[in-house]
C-alpha cells in the first residue's frame, strides 16, 4: 500500500510545555520554544514534574497559509515523572501540526475515496496513486 503524507516542516513555529498541577490544576512549570529547520524542538526540562499533567501544545505558526492547529494534533501529553520505569530521561511527543488553509488537490481525492466506501466495504488506496 502506497500513502502520501503531505508534510511541510518550517522553522519558527511555537511549541509550548506547560505542567500542571493534578490536584489543583494551577500551571506549576511552563516554557516556550521555536522549532529548527527541520520542524524539531527540544525542551530541557531540569526538575522532576512527578503528580503533574505535562502537555506539549502548538502555540503559533510563522505560515499565514498554515495557522489554525489540527484538531487533535493540536497537542500531545508527555510524561515527565523520573520515577516511572522509563530507562532515558529523553521523552518523546507525538507528532504536533497545522492545517492549511487551502486543501492540497490529492487530499480531495483522498476523502472522496474513502466517502464512497463509506458503506462498510474494504477501501485499497493503492487505486488512488
Amino acid at each position: 500500500m502506497l500513502l502520501w503524507l503531505y508534510v511541510t516542516c518550517f522553522v519558527g513555529a511555537e511549541v509550548t510545555l506547560e505542567c500542571k498541577d493534578r490536584i489543583r490544576g494551577n500551571i506549576v512549570y511552563s516554557k516556550t520554544v521555536k522549532t529548527d529547520s527541520s520542524g524539531s524542538y527540544t525542551i530541557f526540562v531540569d526538575a522532576n514534574q512527578a503528580n503533574q499533567n505535562c502537555d506539549a501544545s502548538l502555540v503559533t505558526s510563522p505560515l499565514p497559509d498554515c495557522r489554525e492547529p489540527t484538531p487533535g494534533r493540536d497537542h500531545s501529553r508527555v510524561i515527565l515523572n523520573r520515577y516511572n520505569g522509563i530507562a532515558t530521561k529523553d521523552r518523546f511527543v507525538n507528532n504536533l501540526g497545522f492545517m492549511k488553509q487551502k486543501v492540497v488537490s490529492a487530499c480531495a481525492k483522498i476523502f472522496r475515496r474513502y466517502r464512497d466506501n463509506d458503506d462498510g466495504e474494504e477501501d485499497s488506496l493503492n487505486s488512488l496513486f
